[in-house]
């Protein structure tokens, strides 16, 4: 179980990285490839605490479906090339399964999951 101090360190990154993301998103086209980059690595951050939210039940679907749509606006934007899109869908859907594993394992509970999903709402 992750310490609270470790929790917030990673969701202070978490959020920068969001930030940088959309940043980089209203960017040309000759950065495409930094956007892709940043989208990859945010799919690594935010994809286990979407899987996780999605692995308790006491998490409101509405709450976690604000992110997912969010995030396929951020991929969306980050490349005009649909094979590039779908490889990053796919990317966040492998995170977003390790996060749920990590609930229904037992490595990681519901109550650490639903303050990650409210640091990034």
């Amino acid at each position: 179980m992750m310490s609270p101090h470790a929790a917030l360190s990673r969701v202070t990154i978490l959020l920068s990285t969001i930030v940088t993301a959309a940043a980089l998103s209203a960017a040309t086209a000759a950065s495409g490839d930094n956007n892709i980059i940043v989208v990859r690595d945010l799919s690594g951050r935010v994809g286990p605490i979407m899987g996780s939210a999605l692995a308790c039940e006491n998490i409101a679907r509405p709450r976690i479906r604000d992110i997912a749509d969010k995030f396929a606006s951020v991929i969306k934007d980050a490349s005009p090339i649909d094979t590039e899109r779908d490889s990053l869908t796919r990317i966040l859907d492998f995170y977003v399964a390790d996060g749920r594993n990590a609930v229904t394992s037992g490595k990681f509970d519901c109550a650490a999951a639903g303050r990650q999903l409210s640091q990034i709402e």
